[in-house]
């Protein structure tokens, strides 16, 4: 697939929200964040970051990157409330 349009699409509405899901499964399983529930967030960060940075301009290029923003600022307050 060399269209990084039809990439962006799937990182954004297929691979971010299943490491998301994994994610909070995870987290409901073990009642608390753990290392591999830190390194599914990580994946999934990271998934964002790809897709934001095949074409920032882009539609799904601006989605991912106001997604990572929102991620970035939910770990900032969760760091302070602990």
């Amino acid at each position: 697939m060399d269209n990084p349009q039809a990439w962006q699409e799937l990182g954004l509405r297929a691979l971010y929200p299943l490491l998301m899901l994994e994610y909070a499964q995870g987290h409901r399983a073990n009642g608390a964040h753990t290392p591999e529930t830190e390194a599914k967030l990580l994946e999934a960060i990271a998934a964002l970051e790809a897709v934001r940075d095949l074409d920032p301009q882009s539609t799904c290029g601006r989605k991912a990157h106001e997604e990572r923003e929102r991620l970035r600022m939910a770990r900032r307050q969760a760091r302070q409330a602990e």
